[in-house]
């Protein structure tokens, strides 16, 4: 998310750009950079965090500052994730199922 870009085309072209640059990262990482349906990256990644790290370094990579120039607006599909039965969200990467407060405090972990 281009927020600091001085007007809508410098935004597009800065998304472009950390686009870009976040395939070179993968496969920089040994992972797959095939773009899925709405054209975004699906790399099987070790963890979710993981997918922090590497938007964070394809930011940088092309000179942007992350938290001053652009930032990650996350999208987490976290009814994908919401066990009904259990009334956890099963996070399969980490092995662990967390309840509804403890989903926000990894969220948070991951802003601070």
């Amino acid at each position: 998310m281009p927020f600091g870009a001085p007007s809508f085309t410098e935004g597009l072209r800065w998304g472009a750009e950390i686009y870009h640059a976040l395939k070179s990262v993968l496969k920089a990482r040994g992972y797959a950079t095939l773009a899925g349906d709405e054209g975004g990256y699906a790399p099987a990644l070790k963890a979710n965090n993981e997918a922090v790290e590497v938007i964070l370094e394809a930011i940088e990579k092309p000179g942007y500052k992350a938290g001053e120039q652009a930032a990650i607006a996350l999208d987490p599909a976290a009814s994908e994730l919401y066990d009904e039965e259990t009334k956890t969200y099963n996070l399969r990467k980490e092995g662990k199922r967390l309840t509804g407060e403890q989903m926000v405090a990894f969220w948070k972990n991951w802003v601070e």
